[in-house]
């Protein structure tokens, strides 16, 4: 029998990239501050601010990952993230939040459900660095994919977490019976974007 999983609710998409000695220190300055924002975008033109060359970003903000990106769901609870998984049929197997499907098959939080799969990974720097730290905010089907077997064992279906800056865990991975349900790109849109600079 086949089995339709798809988990969907609210993502995140995180880079970390190296910013400059000279692109710190001007974007910092309290006067800049308000076209940073343009400027990583690369939509800042000459006439309203003069940047000098060596402050200058010559790609957009997506392109700076120089210490790596990471891109998931975080565990919100009665929030989401949602899980549907469906028969061939129709008939609905499970639905409901990730915190739901926890309780009901893994009620004494033994780590039954946890996969130990890590695709994304951000190497946070220790030293001197300039640092630029990007959230895209995102909403829709993260992870959607289809598996055939004879009855579906709840306790194969699993989920990787990875910590981002700030403490919080994203949902980046899920696998049934070790096969990937794969990230899907289809339905996501963005709702928001927050670029901001640190003196690491």
């Amino acid at each position: 029998m086949k089995f339709s999983i798809a988990v969907y609710g609210n993502g995140i998409e995180v880079g970390v990239g190296k910013l400059s000695k000279e692109q710190y220190k001007f974007w910092s300055k309290n006067e800049n501050k308000q076209y940073f924002h343009d400027a990583v975008r690369l939509d800042l033109d000459d006439e309203t601010l003069k940047v000098p060359a060596k402050a200058k970003f010559l790609k957009d903000f997506l392109d700076m990952t120089e210490f790596g990106t990471a891109t998931g769901m975080p565990y919100l609870d009665e929030e989401g993230p949602f899980i549907k998984i469906t028969t061939s049929a129709g008939k609905v197997f499970f639905e409901g939040t990730y915190l739901e499907y926890r309780e009901k098959y893994d009620p004494e939080d033994n780590d039954l459900l946890y996969s130990e799969v890590q695709k994304d990974h951000i190497d946070y720097p220790d030293g001197e660095d300039h640092i630029m730290y990007w959230r895209r905010y995102l909403k829709g089907t993260f992870f959607k994919g289809e598996i055939d077997c004879k009855k579906f064992d709840p306790l194969k279906l699993k989920f990787s977490q990875i910590e981002i800056l700030g403490g919080l865990d994203l949902m980046a991975y899920v696998e049934y019976d070790g096969m990937e349900i794969e990230m899907s790109d289809e339905s996501i849109r963005e709702t928001s974007t927050i670029v901001e600079m640190e003196n690491c």
